[in-house]
């Protein structure tokens, strides 16, 4: 029984020290702290943990990105994984292989109040076990913003400038050698009356996402992509003389139904978001309405990824871009665009199924909007 009870107290005792280590490890900061370490002018390092998408419309000022995909947190607690390989661009890249000259490694996510198993930020402390000071913040980046907006950033920042997961160097074309060879994105097809385009360099107002937004960006001529506050201002519509607008998010209203001709794709940017079988109806939407000499938004909440991706695939499918190409030509005019992994994902079987949509995008009549999914409405008014 001695024995027993001996055993009993070693262990709670261990116990004990693992949870000291674990807290000296891994030491929870309010965001006054953090207010205290800029003012101070603290050498930090600061990762945000949350994902590529979340962090282009907000992030904390000079953090980097280092989101690890649920499938992937397994693998990297059993293996060795380079964390690096998480990270979105050279520069981050080497901000974070930097770090052990760091005073401090401060780790985010949305909205942290503890530090869960299994977690982004659970694995994380563990793979960076060797830095001396490494701390999360309680209450994430919604509680730093709300509290300290004024050091909070929008669009993907100096950071991702040279974002890795840009496709200009990725080959997907398809391998079928029978199709054309695929026009330069400095020019469309001349043919389908089909317009020639001289890229402009992006300028400031391109690069983010901003309350004050000064309007939707011109991808085409006739077409726009834009976020939340175009769509909800009247004045900025107008200015872009919309008159049909194609909503790719299942909460965000349509304002003004007397004024506009809608298309909603009720679709949540997240790893479960269907657009792939909204491709065909969202491109009749949108080609419909330029024969009619309309001109068409196509907006979600940030103008970053859901909206991107169906301009991606109309491209693809209008004018026989590559998915290189296409996603070029898009993030020339908007250089904060990020489709997420999933839609980059279904862009690709687009690639790869291309005959088959265009066939029915070529085909007038062989296919009615909305007969694609369930997950739509078209609401008409008059413009």
């Amino acid at each position: 029984m001695r024995v027993t009870l001996q055993l009993a107290a070693k262990f709670c005792c261990l116990i004990v020290i693992v949870c000291v280590l674990v807290f000296q490890k891994m030491r929870p900061e309010d965001p006054h702290w953090l207010f205290t370490q800029y003012q101070q002018g603290s050498n930090l390092l600061l990762i945000d943990c949350r994902t590529l998408s979340e962090y282009a419309k907000g992030h904390i000022e000079g953090a980097i990105n280092l989101f690890i995909p649920p499938l992937m947190l397994r693998r990297l607690k059993r293996g060795n994984v380079p964390l690096r390989n998480f990270i979105n661009s050279e520069v981050a890249q080497k901000k974070f292989e930097s770090r052990s000259s760091c005073e401090k490694v401060v780790l985010y996510d949305e909205d942290t109040s503890n530090i869960s198993p299994d977690t982004i930020i659970d694995v994380l402390s563990n793979k960076l076990a060797e830095t001396n000071s490494l701390v999360f913040l309680k209450g994430g980046f919604r509680q730093f913003e709300e509290t300290f907006p004024h050091l909070c950033q929008c669009g993907e920042g100096t950071e991702l400038n040279n974002a890795m997961f840009s496709l200009t160097n990725l080959d997907l074309n398809c391998t079928d050698d029978s199709r054309e060879p695929v026009p330069s994105p400095m020019q469309f097809h001349t043919n389908n009356n089909a317009p020639t385009l001289n890229l402009k360099q992006p300028t400031a107002k391109d690069l983010l996402f901003r309350p004050d937004s000064s309007g939707p960006v011109e991808i085409l001529p006739r077409l726009y992509l834009g976020n939340k506050v175009d769509s909800s201002s009247i004045n900025l519509l107008r200015k872009a003389r919309i008159s049909h607008i194609l909503n790719v998010t299942p909460d965000l209203p349509n304002a003004f139904e007397d004024n506009f001709k809608y298309l909603r794709l009720a679709v949540q940017d997240n790893w479960g978001g269907d657009l792939v079988s909204h491709f065909t109806e969202a491109y009749e939407f949108i080609d419909d309405a330029i024969k009619d000499d309309g001109y068409v938004l196509v907006h979600c909440l940030g103008g970053i990824s859901r909206s991107s991706t169906i301009i991606i695939a109309y491209l693809m499918l209008k004018y026989d871009y590559s998915l290189n190409d296409a996603y070029d030509l898009v993030k020339s005019k908007k250089s904060n665009i990020a489709p997420n992994f999933n839609f980059m994902g279904q862009l690709l079987d687009l690639e790869r199924q291309r005959d088959q949509f265009s066939t029915f995008c070529n085909s007038p009549g062989s296919i009615s909007p909305g007969s694609m999914s369930t997950g739509s409405d078209l609401s008409t008014g008059s413009c």
